[in-house]
């Protein structure tokens, strides 16, 4: 008979109250639990906070990085509930959580630091030697996605099992401290915050992906290319991404010729669809809102069907808070609009018989500026609303226009902290309940000068991202377009494209999401 698998509490319990709060944890052990897991980060005074992301806007009410924050700042924050709003609740230490924490529970320590190779020794280091000084616990586990993580100059794991060794009916039995390099390898259920219809799907029609976040790509030449890149990966795609011809009504719906090749490639995983809710020329957002084009997405929706392509993603209208498609929301109804036309295709399609389509509502990272730059587009006013969306996307490119572009450490906390960006896409989902995407997402290489070019710790600080949030699937861009280079084997990004190999390539042992 199969036993049930351990039960662990992910941030300390997510739903009762903020995450790795003090209130999280009293409701979790009022329960029924068989582990726990927190995130740590260090602070600026070397002191170990327990927080789930090291930059601090996100899930506190201070700003800033932790590892240059002090704690004597730090403490008097509060910390943010999953909509983002302030609560009455303040960091603890981690000194704090190993005294409330029953020893008999299982603990999962994860170490925060955003890609950074030096702070993830730095923190692990500090959580080793604070670990150890707890001697009656039977087990605390410490989790890292990055590499660089190890037990640190001075605490060998020799000296850290010494200190965790104890005496019982007279016979020596060592208290494990387990370093886990990968957190894909430590087994066990996580409670999260995805609710029963959200699991189901990130689960749907994907292949089994050896790593948590199922992986695939647009490849340019599709289908085609899709081997190729999987053969300079090492491993097989879960999915596949193809774009649906706007040049015209005709051509958007006449989508059997692109179903039929996917299905005779006899691609394994699932395909993505980026379907254009208007033409290059002719119709408007605001007939679209008031029905007027439902036919012509039913046809669409039965040609796929027909061509055996009716369990597909749609990712409808994408990147409407730029002002670079027809579909855009900067107009005064636009968002309005926007959003009554996206649940009249839904309706639409989900009406043709044999479709089991789910739908990808994707905004771009980081909105457009309007009103000659007074003000940002802003993608939840065009939210259509939970019963009309599957998931919650984002595309995400190493490039920037600000003046600290050139800085990689920058550009990445612009992506983080801008207007819909990553921050807020985390946020957003979690809010309503959906697994995260990103369908789009890419290094690149600008003849402006505007792109991260071979830039790893970018490759590095997305993967850390999609293994620690509930990402359903992330689509690499593995193309060129007149503006730019993306394609991470086409040759222009040589030490990013190793680091690609190093951490999507392998086959690791599957584990819980984040």
């Amino acid at each position: 008979m199969i036993g049930l698998p351990a039960l662990y509490a992910h941030r300390l319990g997510r739903d009762p109250g903020p995450d790795c709060s003090r209130a999280a944890l009293r409701a979790t052990l009022a329960g029924p639990v068989d582990g726990l897991e927190a995130d740590v980060c260090l602070t600026a005074d070397g002191r170990l906070a327990v927080l789930h992301d090291p930059w601090l806007r996100g899930c506190t009410t201070a700003r800033g990085w932790a590892h240059r924050t002090t704690w004597d700042t730090l403490r008097a924050a509060r910390l943010r509930d999953r909509a983002g709003a302030p609560t009455d609740e303040t960091p603890m230490l981690l000194e704090e959580l190993l005294d409330a924490v029953p020893l008999e529970l299982a603990l999962q320590v994860e170490v925060k630091a955003y890609g950074d190779p030096a702070l993830t020794r730095a923190t692990t280091v500090a959580v080793s030697r604070a670990v150890a000084a707890w001697a009656d616990r039977e087990r605390v586990e410490v989790l890292s996605f990055h590499v660089a993580a190890g037990p640190g100059d001075g605490v060998s794991r020799r000296r850290l099992s010494r200190a965790t060794r104890g005496e019982e009916g007279g016979t020596s039995r060592l208290r494990r401290l387990l370093l886990v390099l990968c957190a894909f390898a430590v087994a066990g259920a996580s409670v999260d915050a995805l609710g029963g219809a959200a699991k189901s799907a990130m689960q749907a029609g994907s292949a089994q992906s050896p790593t948590p976040a199922p992986i695939g790509v647009f490849p340019g030449d599709a289908p085609r290319s899709v081997a190729s890149f999987q053969k300079q990966l090492g491993r097989p795609l879960d999915y596949a991404h193809d774009y649906i011809n706007k040049a015209s009504w005709a051509t958007m719906t006449d989508v059997t010729s692109v179903a039929k090749t996917w299905t005779d490639a006899g691609f394994a995983g699932r395909t993505v669809f980026t379907v254009p809710m208007l033409p290059d020329s002719g119709g408007s957002m605001a007939q679209g809102a008031r029905g007027r084009y439902n036919e012509r997405f039913r046809l669409l929706a039965r040609r796929l069907v027909a061509g055996g392509q009716g369990s597909a993603v749609l990712r409808i209208g994408p990147e409407f808070n730029g002002t670079w498609f027809r579909w855009t929301i900067k107009g005064k109804r636009g968002s309005s609009d926007f959003k009554a036309y996206w649940r009249q295709i839904v309706r639409a399609v989900r009406a043709v018989q044999g479709a089991n389509f789910r739908f990808d509502w994707s905004p771009n990272g980081g909105s457009s500026y309007v009103a000659e730059g007074k003000r940002r587009l802003r993608a939840s006013t065009a939210y259509p609303g939970d019963a009309y969306v599957d998931y919650i996307g984002l595309d995400v490119f190493d490039q920037s226009w600000a003046p600290h572009g050139a800085d990689p450490f920058k550009r990445w906390r612009e992506l983080m902290t801008q207007t819909d960006g990553l921050l807020w896409h985390a946020r957003f989902a979690a809010a309503h309940g959906k697994p995260m995407t990103f369908p789009e997402w890419g290094l690149v290489k600008r003849s402006d000068g505007r792109g991260g070019g071979d830039n790893p710790s970018f490759v590095t600080n997305m993967h850390y991202w999609f293994q620690t949030h509930p990402v359903a699937y992330h689509l690499y861009f593995e193309s060129r377009d007149p503006n730019g280079e993306y394609g991470v084997f086409s040759g222009e990004f040589p030490e990013a494209a190793k680091q690609f190999i190093s951490i999507f390539g392998v086959t690791a042992v599957k584990g819980p999401g984040a």
